[in-house]
């Protein structure tokens, strides 16, 4: 005995289906989740139906009693009309199908189960010329109505597929093509009703149709996680291109509209995984919560740019915790909305730069039942992408702010130059008719006039002082500060600045050198030769004169000290004080512009914190270091430390005698 080919066709068959729902129990039991089950349902059902089609045509060639086959027939299709009774669940998991219709459709699968294992084996109902020498059997009853359901299902797979986008959308076509093509095969059957009498028979292009529609349903209902992942790749790669296109945008005609740039990443990401509605809400560092930067609701929902989000538990929960989360939505209110839908899926992932938190993305998909922790796992992904957006917007934001900010410096130096500049023509003009009229008023003897004029050479002294330092500091910020070099005796220049220096007594130390005997005169000492501009540097050391003499009491004493260090060939050279001291937590800042420490206010010491700035600034250029030790207790005092490079005594041709600068020196 040998099978025929159909019969080998229908057991093949049968064996391809139970794989799959072998396949489709592994599933199920490693995730329990209700579309699992339903495939299942319809794979291990039409198995049992093919098989028991095979087993019946075996038992009719073996000679077995026709009852048996009868029965096996009528059980076959009964599993048939289970199998299509599962597919009116899957595709209700799917879809938004009508209630009405998933209940009419159930009860005719019942009504025709019935049929088929309780009616007669012949019907002779319908009165074509046709069908009179060959009446109907039940089987073509039953296959009739599986047609009707396979084509009703396979156009509201088909509908849903066409509103559906990313993933989902992919997923109903699979489906619908599988329904469709099962649909066809249930058609060639029902034309073998005619074409022999009792038993039905399956052509060749049935049994294609047939395997073909099981194996892209099996696709459709339970697709793997690679092909997964290759639905929603391009929505991926769009919101790629978008990020990095409207970067491109940004710096070429400016910032766009962030909320629009965000909706459009959203849709990108809803796409991919069929969501109906989605949100983007990102933190408020100065209001301390989540706000909505970007929502796309339905049509009959009405959108604020600036309304307040729903107030939904899983957005904080990510948020706090930035761990993403799936969670099945049982209750028929859904977050983000104000209306009822049905359940669904809600799918939250963090948005987060390594360790900061920039907000969460949110979507709810209703109809999602196949979605696992990898379809979680490509929403972060997408998540991901948007954050690396945001960092990056929010970079450009700052270094534009930063540009503009520097420009509007540029031009506040460019502005307190010109002014500086001009107010020294008129102050020259004033000191000479101030001298000419002190010179007159001495002569026609009014002494008491006279000194009141001289008298106002204080406060030019200290305009001009103030004017010679906001043209220091605007040539050092717009790169113009020229250094006149040439060899200069450091200690003759710390000599000459501190006799020039009045108010306070002043004790010079110069250091021995490291080749200097105690015995030996100080004119034997090697020499410290330093390349640099004598007026700069006695502007220097003449600011730290000052302030020494501004924070110390009138009859304190201020120590100058001039020394080698031989090990690194620098000439350090310091002033220390005993006034008020420094404060620890201002000596970081001590030379920044416009930086004063908390302990000396205006009202008892003048100054616009400047001094030090430009000292920092010419010591720098020289190629030395400045530098601040006090302790900020009162009476302790400071001591400023700055070291300048020396020469070596046989690259010195000729050293110059430092000339005492004037107010104008080096300007």
């Amino acid at each position: 005995m040998s099978l025929s080919a159909t019969q080998l066709a229908i057991l093949v068959q049968g064996l391809l289906f139970l794989a799959f729902a072998a396949c489709s129990a592994r599933q199920f039991f490693r995730e329990p989740i209700q579309s699992r089950f339903h495939t299942l349902l319809i794979f291990a059902s039409g198995a049992w139906a093919l098989l028991l089609v095979g087993v019946s045509l075996l038992l009719a060639m073996l000679g077995a009693p026709t009852g048996v086959a009868a029965l096996l027939t009528r059980l076959s299709l009964v599993f048939a009309l289970c199998s299509a009774y599962a597919l009116f669940l899957l595709t209700a998991d799917l879809t938004s199908l009508h209630h009405l219709i998933g209940w009419s459709g159930i009860a005719l699968l019942l009504l025709s189960a019935w049929f088929a294992l309780a009616a007669p084996p012949t019907l002779p109902v319908f009165p074509y010329p046709a069908l009179t020498s060959q009446p109907p059997t039940f089987p073509f009853f039953i296959l009739l109505i599986l047609l009707i359901s396979l084509l009703a299902l396979a156009a509201r797979l088909w509908h849903s597929a066409a509103a559906a986008t990313g993933a989902l959308r992919r997923r109903l076509q699979w489906v619908g093509v599988g329904v469709t093509l099962l649909g066809g095969s249930t058609a060639f059957a029902l034309s073998g009703v005619f074409a022999s009498r009792g038993v039905v028979a399956l052509t060749w292009t049935e049994h294609l149709l047939l395997l073909l529609g099981g194996v892209l349903l099996y696709v459709g209902a339970a697709p793997p996680t690679w092909l997964r992942r290759l639905w929603m790749l391009p929505e991926l790669e769009r919101l790629s291109q978008f990020a990095s296109a409207l970067l491109n945008y940004q710096q070429r005609e400016g910032e766009p509209s962030q909320q629009g740039a965000m909706c459009q990443m959203l849709q990108y990401a809803m796409n991919a995984l069929g969501a109906l509605v989605g949100v983007v809400e990102l933190w408020n560092e100065g209001a301390g919560r989540l706000e909505v930067a970007a929502s796309i609701l339905p049509s009959e929902e009405s959108f604020v740019a600036d309304a307040k989000a729903v107030n939904d538990a899983a957005l904080e929960e990510v948020f706090q915790s930035q761990q993403a989360l799936m969670r099945p939505l049982s209750a028929r209110k859904w977050p983000f909305l104000r209306r009822q839908l049905d359940a669904g899926v809600v799918l939250v992932a963090p948005l987060v730069n390594g360790a900061q938190r920039l907000g969460v993305l949110g979507i709810c998909c209703e109809h999602a039942p196949g979605l696992n922790a990898g379809d979680l796992a490509r929403l972060q992904l997408f998540a991901d992408q948007m954050a690396r957006w945001l960092v990056r917007q929010q970079q450009m934001q700052e270094a534009a702010t930063l540009v503009a900010l520097r420009d509007e410096q540029a031009m506040k130096d460019e502005f307190i130059a010109l002014i500086a500049h001009d107010l020294r023509t008129p102050l020259t003009v004033l000191k000479g008719r101030l001298q000419l009229l002190r010179r007159q008023l001495t002569r026609e003897g009014q002494t008491a006039a006279a000194d009141a004029v001289a008298k106002l050479d204080a406060p030019y002294n200290r305009l001009g002082q103030l004017i010679s330092t906001l043209l220091d500091v605007s040539y050092i910020d717009t790169g113009r500060l020229q250094l006149l070099r040439h060899a200069i005796d450091l200690p003759g220049l710390v000599r000459k600045a501190t006799e020039a220096s009045q108010g306070h007594a002043i004790e010079l130390e110069v250091g021995r050198s490291a080749t200097q005997t105690e015995g030996s005169a100080e004119g034997s000492s090697t020499p410290m030769i330093v390349l640099g501009d004598a007026g700069r540097l006695d502007q220097a050391l003449g600011n730290l004169l000052d302030n020494a003499r501004k924070y110390s009491p009138v009859e304190g004493k201020i120590i100058v000290r001039v020394e080698r260090r031989p090990e690194s060939e620098e000439a350090l050279v310091s002033v220390r004080d005993f006034g008020i001291g420094i404060p620890p937590a201002d000596q970081p800042r001590l030379f920044e512009r416009w930086f004063r420490a908390t302990n000396s206010p205006s009202q008892h010491y003048a100054g616009v914190g400047l001094g030090l700035y430009i000292c920092h600034e010419i010591i720098s250029r020289h190629g030395g270091r400045l530098w601040v030790e006090s302790s900020g207790v009162p009476g302790e005092g400071s001591t400023f430390f700055f070291t300048l490079p020396l020469l070596r005594p046989d690259k010195v041709v000729k050293v110059s005698s430092p000339p005492l600068p004037g107010a104008d020196q080096g300007q």
